[in-house]
């Protein structure tokens, strides 16, 4: 095990003491447990892709047709916004 000095917000660390005392355990064992579970987290960062159309899927619009996607967007809105 190492010791090391770690400069961190006071806040933080008042924080930090008091959930270890109800938890009925050391600052220590608190940091680690937050800093385990962010290596985790960030470890093998989930991937995003978009899915590719298929030939049999119909209806859509052309990617590059911005003006044609704004202008579905705005009127789908407006539908919703204004509808008795």
């Amino acid at each position: 095990m190492s010791k090391t000095t770690v400069l961190m917000a006071d806040e933080i660390i008042a924080e930090a003491r008091q959930l270890s005392q109800k938890r009925g355990t050391t600052l220590s064992n608190v940091m680690q447990a937050a800093l385990v579970a962010y290596i985790a987290q960030h470890k093998n960062p989930v991937k995003f892709s978009l899915r590719k159309k298929h030939s049999s899927q119909t209806g859509g619009m052309l990617i590059h047709d911005w003006d044609a996607i704004r202008d579905t967007i705005y009127a789908e809105r407006e539908q919703r916004l204004w509808k008795p």
